[in-house]
């Protein structure tokens, strides 16, 4: 993990609320360019489309005060004793939501994110 970035847990919808712009920042500049990559669509999914028993996470990178990523995640009930199912949103409406980060630089954000994944999740599938 680069030393540089600062990664959060955010399982808050102020906290989340609080990324927007930034967020949005982010899925403008991917490659994709896809709607469902941003902070509007991922809230909103999160606030109506979750099924009964799951809950959600963001983890964000920083660069300081700057966000350079972001991966949402919708967490299912325990599938077996200790583990919890992790996906990203998806549904009919929602066919991609992906990793987000500043142009460039997906190689040194992605590992972050996904260190900072494992951390908060050590037993997933």
């Amino acid at each position: 993990m680069a030393d540089y970035l600062r990664t959060e847990l955010i399982t808050r919808a102020e906290e989340l609320a609080a990324l927007a712009e930034d967020w949005d920042g982010l899925a403008e500049a991917q490659p994709q360019r896809l709607p469902m990559l941003s902070h509007a669509w991922v809230s909103t999914y999160f606030e109506h489309r979750l099924l009964p028993g799951e809950t959600w996470a963001c983890v964000a990178a920083f660069e300081g005060a700057k966000l350079v990523g972001v991966l949402p995640l919708v967490i299912s009930r325990k599938v077996a004793p200790g583990f919890q199912r992790l996906r990203t949103p998806s549904d009919l409406q929602t066919v991609s939501v992906d990793f987000a980060t500043a142009p460039g630089r997906a190689r040194e954000i992605i590992p972050a994110l996904l260190h900072a994944l494992r951390s908060a999740f050590p037993r997933f599938r």
